[in-house]
């Protein structure tokens, strides 16, 4: 049977077992333990573990208690932050780094200008010489 989000969040509510203020609790308690081990990468689904919720359920979390958001938002920049820094020590799978920064974080790869454009600034007087010139006929 398919439900609707909202039947889906009236669920979640009924079901979940902390209450609004443990949630944002065990979020700061997980914030905090990511930071203070800089070798665990940061994720979403491990702030929905932490919150005892699905990630599924932790997106509709935020419509009974939109503070949550920060945190999901703290755990994306954090996750970025690790990429990047993890990725530039070569401690992280490039291929992974890249497909996460690109698809979860907005980046792009900007492929090489492979065209070159050489534009002068020619005088009119000069112009109008080369152009006089060009009309001659040639001279021998």
């Amino acid at each position: 049977m398919h439900q609707t989000p909202a039947t889906r969040a009236k669920q979640s509510i009924a079901q979940r077992k902390h209450t609004n203020n443990e949630q944002i609790l065990f979020a700061k308690e997980y914030i905090d333990q990511l930071k203070s081990n800089p070798k665990q990468a940061p994720n979403r689904a491990g702030l929905a573990l932490a919150l005892n919720l699905t990630t599924s359920n932790l997106l509709e979390a935020t419509t009974y208690n939109p503070e949550l958001q920060f945190y999901i938002d703290q755990v994306s920049t954090l996750q970025e932050n690790y990429l990047i820094v993890n990725g530039l020590e070569g401690k992280t799978q490039p291929a992974i780094t890249a497909l996460l920064l690109k698809s979860k974080h907005g980046y792009i790869e900007n492929p090489a200008n492979l065209t070159q454009n050489n534009y002068m600034n020619i005088s009119p007087d000069v112009l109008r010489l080369a152009l006089e010139q060009m009309k001659k006929p040639a001279t021998r």
